[in-house]
């Protein structure tokens, strides 16, 4: 019924959940800034680059902020 590409983004998100909650646990909850000088946290970061990561397995874009 799924394609094997639905449990590679369900793990994925999973996952990077996880490293979001780990950061939210730690005590660096560092915030730079982007190009446009909006925050992002060191969370954002590790999350956005684990789904990245783990999607370039499938044919699937990644949009991102």
């Amino acid at each position: 019924m799924f394609s094997n590409d639905f449990f590679i983004a369900l793990n994925a998100a999973i996952k990077a959940g996880k490293l979001i909650m780990s950061v939210y646990r730690s005590d660096d909850k560092s915030v730079s800034s982007k190009e446009d000088l909006s925050p992002v946290t060191r969370a954002d970061m590790l999350s956005h680059q684990y789904i990245v990561d783990t999607l370039s397995e499938t044919p699937w874009p990644v949009l991102s902020e």
